[in-house]
């Protein structure tokens, strides 16, 4: 008998969650400095991810609009999770495999337009 396939969507967000809520729990008790985003020291523009940060932290401190504000997209994400973890789960215990991505040019682009567009969105509001 083979055993089933391990839920990774479930486990890297369970774990992303958990490392996270530890990350901000030791910066707010003074044991975890936040770096500077190199990206933007370096060249003055935020990269895709910049907010995340200061996102966290909010959520931490249950400020809801302010982590809203600094990363709205990662919010979204965020509450997506739990379905993609559930979604993923029941598929490990029916021993369903992944389905397979799409080759098609056009969700392809679509993803790549939506990693620009958070980009740009974020550079645009000076996060």
């Amino acid at each position: 008998m083979r055993a089933r396939r391990i839920p990774w969507v479930a486990v890297a967000g369970g774990l992303g969650l958990a490392l996270g809520w530890g990350g901000v729990r030791l910066h707010a008790l003074g044991f975890l400095p936040l770096p500077a985003c190199p990206l933007k020291a370096i060249t003055g523009l935020p990269c895709a991810t910049c907010g995340l940060t200061r996102w966290a932290l909010a959520l931490g401190a249950g400020d809801w609009r302010g982590a809203i504000h600094w990363h709205p997209v990662a919010t979204l994400l965020l509450f997506l999770l739990p379905v993609a973890a559930l979604w993923d789960a029941a598929r490990a215990y029916r021993d369903e495999p992944y389905p397979e991505l799409p080759q098609s040019p056009w969700a392809r682009g679509l993803a790549f337009v939506f990693l620009v567009g958070t980009w740009a969105l974020q550079a645009v509001r000076g996060i």
